[in-house]
């Protein structure tokens, strides 16, 4: 069972200071198994406060993107994309 759509799953500040989210953004069946999986996005995009404080909030999200059976599923503004991690350096 999935989580709802929006939901919040993780915050924290990046390495520059940046607030950071990741949301539940979607689900998807995986091509492999057929398992329904949640999609998640992390922050792309912070806007500044007040223009000049040097204070930056989360502004918006990338691409959607999950892992299942090996797989890279990502969802983007070109179309959906499945990567085989299977072969992929540790």
């Amino acid at each position: 069972m999935t989580r709802q759509l929006g939901t919040i799953t993780r915050e924290w500040i990046d390495d520059h200071g940046h607030p950071c989210k990741e949301r539940v953004g979607g689900t998807v069946e995986c091509p492999k198994c057929g398992q329904e999986i949640e999609l998640l996005q992390d922050t792309e995009c912070w806007a500044e406060t007040e223009p000049g404080s040097g204070v930056f909030e989360h502004d918006g999200y990338g691409p959607l993107h999950g892992v299942c059976c090996d797989t890279l599923i990502v969802d983007y503004w070109e179309g959906c994309f499945c990567y085989d991690l299977s072969g992929a350096a540790s």
